[in-house]
């Protein structure tokens, strides 16, 4: 028998292992929330696809009403690599109805923030959040509740401007809060609680080295 004949005979067998083998490994996943007492938050498993291993599927605007996009002019670009760096997103729930709404930074133009109507469609609510990004190159962005009231509140980095801070009141709207905050110009910001309290502290990375505030 030569080695083709060979692994030709055998190739049924070992495709009908690799279909065992799979299906054993292709068991019921639990894709139900869990509520993490204590922490405020809740998770679940995702249903992960055996032919591409991503467990996600691609949702185009037409669909998401999503239509927000970080677009750099190739000439600005060429004269300010910073401008590549990227944007960045945040997510909370704005409004106490349950599901999480969509911010989402922009160097040229102006953030947007999208409330979540449900069935993963979005609808674009800038226009009546109070946040109002126009003329700011907003780099990056994270929800947090940072006076304690029980409502996030939006800190957002931005190139060459301030460390902006609004406001949440908890159903949707927000107010700049800026000018009281004590925050520095910088590009970025992160909202952990590194003092391990009921304060929130964020990081503002400057020219020299990277600063931490806490909310008092």
């Amino acid at each position: 028998m030569t080695r083709t004949t060979f692994w030709a005979a055998r190739r049924p067998a070992m495709l009908v292992s690799a279909a065992v083998v799979a299906a054993a490994c292709a068991g019921k996943v639990d894709t139900s929330w869990h509520s993490e007492q204590g922490g405020g938050y809740r998770w679940r498993s995702l249903t992960v696809s055996h032919r591409d291993h991503s467990g996600f599927t691609l949702l185009k605007s037409g669909a998401t009403g999503i239509t927000h996009a970080n677009t750099v002019d190739d000439a600005h670009a060429l004269a300010n690599r910073n401008l590549l760096i990227g944007a960045g997103a945040a997510t909370a729930d704005v409004d106490g109805d349950g599901l999480p709404d969509v911010f989402l930074a922009s160097v040229e133009q102006p953030a947007a923030l999208y409330h979540n109507d449900g069935g993963m469609h979005f609808t674009d609510v800038t226009a009546s959040s109070g946040i109002d990004a126009r003329g700011l190159a907003t780099m990056c962005a994270a929800f947090a509740d940072v006076d304690g009231d029980g409502n996030v509140d939006l800190v957002v980095g931005t190139l060459g401007g301030p460390i902006k801070l609004w406001r949440g009141d908890g159903k949707g709207h927000f107010t700049d809060a800026t000018a009281e905050s004590g925050l520095t110009g910088g590009y970025a910001a992160t909202a952990p609680d590194c003092a391990r309290c009921s304060q929130i502290s964020w990081t503002t990375p400057s020219s020299t080295r990277p600063r931490v505030r806490r909310s008092r």
